[in-house]
């Protein structure tokens, strides 16, 4: 049971996450990008400290795992990363959000298949919401660069998108 209670409080934090990353986008489009990468930079830095943290201070050992190390590592080292070398990763945000939403669908798609044997509703509904995302995802992949403000814009809808359709699939 605690299992699921935590894996649904994660997946509320990536989908408000995802909406307020998506509004940012939506708003300040290309101007704020810089500034994204380094917040999203300082996010993962803190998220990974505190997995860390509650790594060694979780009194249950079951609930430890040597995966929250490794993950918590990799997550302070992309913050890092995304912090000090912001400027340069501006070219890259398009393919970065694709995989960020490619990501997001595929998940979806994985539900929807674990979900088929339960109802139809469960099954239909994330597997529709999974391929709009990756067809999104894609479009977004291979744009024109000329396009890249269009597509900032684009990513954010997609983005906020993304997190309603988690928050909505969490109420099935």
């Amino acid at each position: 049971m605690k299992n699921t209670s935590k894996v649904l409080k994660n997946t509320i934090v990536d989908a408000v996450g995802l909406i307020i990353l998506g509004l940012l986008l939506l708003i300040w489009s290309k101007h704020s990008l810089t500034a994204i990468f380094q917040i999203t930079g300082i996010a993962l830095i803190v998220i990974g400290v505190l997995k860390w943290v509650f790594y060694f201070f979780d009194k249950e050992q079951k609930q430890r795992s040597i995966f929250d190390l490794v993950i918590g590592l990799i997550m302070i080292a992309c913050g890092i990363f995304l912090f000090v070398r912001a400027e340069p990763l501006v070219d890259y945000f398009p393919a970065v959000s694709a995989i960020v939403l490619g990501y997001g669908a595929i998940r979806m798609i994985t539900q929807a298949v674990n979900a088929r044997m339960e109802s139809m509703k469960k099954f239909l509904i994330p597997l529709i919401f999974g391929i709009i995302l990756l067809v999104i995802a894609t479009i977004v992949f291979v744009h024109p660069v000329f396009l890249l403000d269009f597509m900032v814009q684009v990513t954010g809808v997609a983005m906020m998108i993304e997190g309603v359709f988690m928050l909505i699939l969490l109420l099935l």
